[in-house]
């Protein structure tokens, strides 16, 4: 399937299909499907270091999947104090030598009203060394260490507000890690998970908290730069690397992992420590069957049409034995009907039956349930 037509498949699965995302039913639907790929891309992938690194469909679906409202919701709830109070100050807090040194020159010649006598472009190592540019330097470090620890914090305190299905997702990685590489470490392991749960969904919203309307405040170009920074040392935190030579003017931040990685890790693997999908599921599916109220679905007419064409595109994939309920509608309907203008796409109320209750004899518990 093209990426494309993914994040389509993905939008109406997620947002149409499965909708409901606090009918526990319709999310157990969903990490179900979850479970079925993960285990593919991991039989996929080569080494520990690639697992989930690239933009693979099943990247796309956890990205999609998070931003439904109740992995939304969690974002603001942890992250608005936090969040609103650094957005709040317009403290500079750039460390990049060149930069520093840029703005440092303007501030001179602004306070001295003359233009500065020495060497403009000075190299990074050399504006490095420059004690005016140290002294500028240091304090921004400590802050911007601090911050970051105390996002750490957040991020631990915060733990009992993750939903279930991001943590299950956590919990379905961990122990894939540890089937395809048993003799990864538990630090490897813990950058497999921290990729998605600190890079893929928490990191977005730190650098870019507007657009999670985490934030209402249009961001300066100073608050918008600390936001960056503070992302980029969680980066290097969650996949355990250390700034080296490429950034080595980012190395003090290396005491980072000395304060906050054990916090971190350990906050990782409590994130994992949730029911497996069929025990948390158990009472809620029970609960769903002996309903009597109808379920639906609200989709439109080009949604159907899409999704039909995929299934008349994979066909071969997707049907698991002749006969089977996918194989019997694409026989009835062979060709997907074509998309329509969008004045045209009519909404479309569609009725569920579960196949549990279908199949249930007219003797069986379920029907003769009444309510009460």
């Amino acid at each position: 399937i093209k990426l494309g037509e993914m994040d389509g498949f993905l939008q109406t699965v997620m947002f149409t299909l499965f909708a409901n995302q606090f009918e526990e039913e319709e999310e157990n639907l969903l990490l179900t499907m979850f479970r079925t790929v993960l285990r593919e891309e991991f039989k996929e992938a080569r080494s520990i270091a690639d697992a989930l690194r690239s933009n693979t469909p099943l990247t796309r679906m956890m990205n999609t999947y998070t931003r439904r409202s109740p992995g939304q919701q969690y974002l603001k709830t942890a992250l608005t104090t936090f969040l609103t109070k650094l957005t709040k100050t317009e403290e500079c807090l750039e460390v990049n030598p060149v930069k520093v040194f840029d703005q440092w020159v303007i501030d001179l010649e602004a306070g001295q009203g003359k233009a500065y006598s020495g060497e403009r472009k000075p190299l990074p190592e050399a504006a490095a060394a420059m004690p005016e540019i140290q002294a500028i330097i240091k304090p921004r470090m400590d802050k911007l260490l601090s911050i970051a620890s105390e996002l750490v914090d957040t991020l631990v305190e915060s733990l009992q507000a993750v939903p279930y299905g991001i943590r299950w997702i956590c919990r379905m990685t961990k122990q894939l890690c540890q089937e395809r590489w048993p003799d990864a470490t538990h630090a490897q392991v813990c950058t497999v998970v921290g990729g998605f749960f600190v890079l893929r969904y928490v990191n977005p919203a730190v650098a870019t908290p507007s657009a999670y309307m985490i934030v209402d405040a249009k961001l300066s170009n100073n608050v918008r730069r600390n936001l960056t920074l503070i992302a980029k040392i969680q980066q290097n935190l969650a996949n355990g690397i250390q700034f080296g030579d490429k950034e080595f003017y980012m190395a003090p931040l290396n005491k980072i992992f000395e304060i906050c990685l054990p916090k971190l890790n350990a906050f990782l693997d409590k994130l994992t420590e949730v029911d497996d999908l069929e025990v948390h599921s158990s009472l809620d599916q029970y609960i769903a069957l002996t309903k009597l109220t109808d379920q639906t679905i609200s989709t439109t007419q080009n949604e159907i049409a899409f999704i039909h064409s995929l299934l008349v595109q994979h066909k071969d994939s997707v049907i698991t034995e002749p006969g089977d309920e996918v194989d019997n509608i694409l026989k009835n309907l062979p060709v997907a009907p074509q998309q329509v203008p969008r004045k045209d796409n009519a909404a479309i109320e569609l009725k569920l039956v579960s196949s549990k209750i279908r199949s249930a004899g007219p003797d069986s518990t379920l029907n003769k349930m009444k309510p009460e």
